[in-house]
């Protein structure tokens, strides 16, 4: 039975076969090129051919389309089954599958428009069949070599082209009529089935992997389907619904006639362009096995995927012109008016995503869909550019207050970490019109659209003042900003408890639990304080000073105010000034432990009984024993009401309730208060003029003020006070300087006829100075140490030297040896010690007073030949002298030896007793040095002798002089030899020294 051709292939076949005999060429050209799509442009297509089809059989139907894709594992080898829905396959629709480039798709909104997409069943498959429910058309190498094989026995040069291809037929070029299937029906719809018998495994693999590879880019680029089914052995799955996962913006418009002049005839019919731009939703995941996330937006399609890359975010299907193998977009006007479409398309899709943001699956944020960094190509390029010069009027930029998108054109960009911050541009924005936010990925698009950031001080710099609770709004997002420059905001306008603003918080204060009265006084007075809604610790950063009410009596700012103060006239504003002083030493007492007194505290000026104004220094506290010890000349007593409702703060303040320890601060470290402390302190430059010059400019560390106001009859109750209550550090000093009180004490108080001898003096000390009054006997030792008591005449100080040497008895008495040495041992710490009398030693072993400019300091070895000239053995000779401005006993006796002697050994018996001896010494009958006669000497380290004892002390003087009694005895009786070693290995090591150097 003949089967219907109702495609009319026979006639087909007929005219393609009578074109091969009479051109054999023919056969080669259509061999070659339906091989070349196969192999090369259509090669890795055949699914996506398969849904191009498919789209425009919908497209031609008018209604979407479905396309399943079902791979069978067969009897007789895989099979690829594509059922589309749509207007089925019919005679033109033949006629263009087995042409070359002649497609019948002419109708607009297809998208196959070549005639050579179907090629790329042939990469995969040698027999292809396509039925619809009318008839049926099969392609198949065993069927065209059928045909083909009567022909070439009396065609030998078509022979000769069809032996020389083997099996690379042109099978597409004859359709063979089939039987129609019935089944081809899908819900009462005609479908197309189109059934690929597959080559091989590894065709069969090809396809699978292509299967495997479509996602909803496929959906996207082909609109007319509504739903795509892919079968494989492994399992099935349905795309649809694509724009639940995707914000898709489309397109289309007509192209201009002159733009169309240089496409080929058939492209000029295609006179309408479309675009579609497609995001994919952050909330969702397309339906693929291959890649979750944006699927194949690497590349442009056109509208199946070309080999142009794409770097923009997102997929672009557009009607870009390409070349025969559609793989690449051809340059030209056409192309440059759909890159400019696309980029307009791009802008709706930004306005779409901005619409159905409220949605649950979202919307990607419109700045992410900015393409930046290196383009991949001349298209990208081209695209960039585009996209970037249209997104610079297009509102992508969340506005920083929540309100509608701001262009880039005009945006403002805060520069680093502010720039992402959300509490800071929210706060910021009511002054900033255009600021918007970025995250911090966004910043190279958001320079890619023309955006320039804009430093964080320039717009600090133009805030307009704001109320303090926006102010602490503010300061408080800033504080949470890692990171940031605070030069950036330094100009920050901030509102003061006065109503001022200020820019830059360099002496401003910051107050923290302090009351709000004390702050409107603070502010009345002229301190800069910040509101209280502004406060935030933050502030501390740029400069503020943070102070409660402990550090607002230590600030500068409120010291500067008492000092002005008391040097102006008294004015209503001092009264608030003293008030709120008072105020702030009550309520940091009662917030814990009293603040430690700072000296200007003592010029706050205070009220006096008689109605006055006087520095608090100046004052004493009615009832308290500072009334009854002061002269009320001196120190005046305060307002009795002031006193009652404020004595302890008045206390603080240094209103004296008793004995007063100030606190003197080292001028090095705070000159002012150093200066304020001692100027209230009685005779103080006297004090530093008095201390040595390596110490005159330290503070005293702690002194007792007003001495010198203590009434006579007081002292006694002062000083047990003073032994009660002072600390020892105000009363016991260094040996070369005394404390302020000390001296105070000494030089104009009770010690002034001082200094005394202790009860347990030492001889010597007893002997020179007189005792101390039995009143005393009860004080602690800091406060008659202060006094000027002492037991030993070492522990005196200079100035007590000095008084101590005037109760020497008159030049020409005997002074007790201890005593001597122990003025002796002073001497080198006496500087300008004015005196007329010292002790000298004027013969050997008598020591008596000799007027000063007798006295000779004995150096080398006029220290063991007293009597010579009067002499003060004095450590340290030479620089003694230059103190006391006293002659050296060298200067006055050279000390050369003006006798004649022999030489003589040393005896070998002293080896043991002096082991460094020399071994010569000389003998003198009558040893005289300059002309004096002598017992022994030393000259040029030669021992020079006129006696036996003399040589023993001349030996020993050269190297151990703690033995020369030991050398005596060996040298008068050398038989005690042993007995000298004996004692000598019993006895402790000796610290004796050489003595001609002392």
């Amino acid at each position: 039975m003949t089967t219907a051709d109702p495609f009319g292939t026979a006639h087909l076949r007929r005219a393609t076969l009578a074109a091969w005999v009479d051109n054999p060429a023919r056969f080669r050209e259509d061999a070659n090129g339906e091989e070349d799509h196969a192999r090369r442009h259509y090669r890795d297509r055949v699914v996506v051919e398969l849904a191009q089809n498919a789209a425009d059989a919908a497209t031609r139907r008018g209604s979407p389309g479905t396309l399943t894709l079902d791979l069978q594992d067969g009897s007789g080898g895989a099979l690829l089954v594509a059922t589309s829905t749509g207007e089925p396959l019919d005679a033109a629709g033949v006629a263009s599958l087995a042409s070359l480039r002649a497609s019948a798709k002419r109708a607009r909104g297809t998208v196959g428009r070549f005639g050579v997409g179907f090629a790329a069943t042939r990469a995969v498959s040698d027999r292809i069949t396509a039925s619809t429910a009318l008839g049926g058309v099969e392609f198949s190498v065993d069927r065209t070599r059928a045909a083909l094989e009567p022909l070439l026995t009396d065609h030998p040069a078509l022979a000769r082209e069809v032996h020389a291809r083997g099996s690379s037929l042109p099978v597409l070029r004859l359709p063979f009529a089939t039987e129609p299937d019935p089944a081809a029906v899908r819900d009462h719809e005609p479908v197309t089935v189109v059934v690929l018998h597959l080559r091989d495994q590894d065709a069969a693999d090809a396809v699978r992997a292509q299967l495997d590879a479509v996602d909803d880019a496929l959906l996207l680029a082909l609109p007319a389907l509504a739903r795509v089914v892919i079968r494989t052995p492994h399992g099935s799955r349905t795309l649809a619904d694509v724009e639940d996962r995707w914000v898709v913006a489309r397109r289309d418009g007509p192209v201009p006639v002159a733009v169309l002049a240089d496409r080929p005839v058939e492209d000029r019919n295609r006179d309408t362009w479309q675009v579609t731009w497609a995001a994919p939703r952050p909330g969702t995941h397309p339906s693929s096995t291959a890649t979750p996330g944006v699927p194949a937006a690497g590349v442009v399609h056109a509208p199946t995927p070309t080999d142009e890359p794409s770097t923009a975010p997102g997929l672009l299907v557009a009607t870009f012109p390409l070349d025969p193998g559609r793989r690449h977009v051809e340059t030209g006007p056409l192309t440059d008016l759909v890159v400019e479409e696309a980029a307009r398309t791009w802008a709706a899709l930004v306005t779409r995503c901005r619409a159905v943001a409220h949605e649950p699956a979202g919307a990607p944020d419109p700045l992410d869909l900015v393409p930046t960094g290196l383009p991949a190509g001349a298209l990208d390029a081209a695209l960039h550019r585009a996209v970037t010069r249209t997104a610079r009027t297009v509102p992508l930029l969340a506005a920083a207050d929540d309100g509608p998108p701001v262009p880039p054109s005009e945006a403002v960009v805060l520069d680093g970490p502010v720039g992402d911050h959300e509490p800071v541009l929210r706060e910021l924005a009511p002054a900033v019109p255009g600021l918007v936010r970025l995250r911090p990925h966004q910043r190279p698009a958001a320079r890619a659209v023309g955006v320039t950031a804009t430093a964080l001080a320039e717009v600090v710099d133009t805030l307009p003042t704001a109320d303090a609770a926006r102010t602490a709004a503010l300061v408080r997002a800033l504080a949470q900003v890692d990171g940031l420059d605070l030069e950036q905001v330094a100009t920050l306008p901030v509102p003061l408890a006065d109503g001022r603003t200020v820019r830059g918080l360099r002496g401003v204060l910051l107050a923290d639990g302090v009351a709000d009265a004390v702050v409107a006084a603070l502010s009345a007075l002229g301190l800069r304080v910040v509101h209280p809604q502004a406060g935030h610790a933050w502030l501390e950063r740029l400069g503020a000073q943070r102070v409660d009410p402990h550090a607002l009596l230590r600030s500068a700012a409120l010291r500067d105010l008492v000092l002005a103060a008391a040097d102006e006239d008294p004015d209503d504003r001092t009264d608030l000034l003293t008030a709120t002083v008072l105020g702030l030493l009550t309520d940091a007492s009662g917030a814990g432990p009293a603040p430690a007194p700072e000296p200007w505290w003592s010029e706050v000026l205070i009220t006096t009984e008689d109605g006055d104004l006087l520095p608090a220094h100046q004052l004493v506290l009615p009832g308290t024993p500072a009334a009854d010890w002061y002269d009320p000349e001196t120190l005046v007593p305060v307002d009795a009401e002031q006193a009652r409702a404020h004595g302890p703060a008045l206390a603080a303040l240094g209103v004296r309730t008793g004995v007063h320890v100030l606190a003197v601060p080292d001028p090095t470290q705070d000159p002012t208060g150093h200066d304020l402390a001692t100027d209230t302190v009685d005779g103080w430059d006297e004090y530093t003029d008095r201390c040595p010059a390596e110490e005159r400019d330290r503070g005293g560390a702690y002194a007792v003020t007003d001495l010198d106001a203590v009434r006579p009859e007081a002292w006694p109750d002062v000083l047990a006070a003073i032994d009660a209550h002072v600390p020892r550090v105000a009363l016991v000093g260094t040996p070369t300087r005394p404390t302020y009180t000390a001296w105070w004490l000494r030089r104009w108080g009770p010690g002034r006829d001082g200094p005394f001898a202790a009860p347990d003096a030492t001889p010597a000390t007893a002997a020179l100075l007189p005792s101390a009054p039995p009143a005393w006997d009860g004080f602690g030792e800091p406060l008659t140490h202060a006094l000027g008591v002492v037991t030993d005449l070492a522990a005196l100080d200079p100035t007590q030297w000095a008084a101590a040497l005037d109760r020497l008895p008159p030049p020409g008495n005997p002074v007790d040896p201890a005593l001597a040495a122990a003025v002796w041992r002073a001497m080198p710490h006496l500087p300008d010690c004015d005196t007329d009398r010292l002790p000298a030693v004027v013969a050997p072993g008598r020591v008596q007073v000799v007027p000063v400019e007798d006295v000779a300091l004995a150096d080398a070895m006029w220290v063991h030949h007293p009597g010579v000239w009067p002499v003060a053995p004095a450590p340290d000779p030479a620089a003694t002298a230059d103190l006391w401005d006293l002659d050296l006993a060298s200067d006055r006796c050279p000390g050369a030896v003006t006798s004649s002697g022999q030489p003589a050994d040393v005896p070998v018996e002293l080896r043991d007793v002096l082991p460094h001896a020399p071994g010569h010494w000389v003998e003198h009958d009558d040893l005289q040095v300059d002309g004096r006669p002598v017992e022994w000497w030393v000259a040029d380290g030669v021992a020079h002798a006129a006696t036996t004892r003399g040589l023993a002390s001349a030996l020993a003087a050269l190297t151990a002089w703690e033995r020369r009694e030991q050398v005596r005895q060996v040298l008068e009786d050398p038989s005690c030899r042993a007995a000298v070693l004996l004692d000598l290995a019993a006895a402790p090591p000796a610290d004796g020294v050489s003595a001609t150097g002392a």
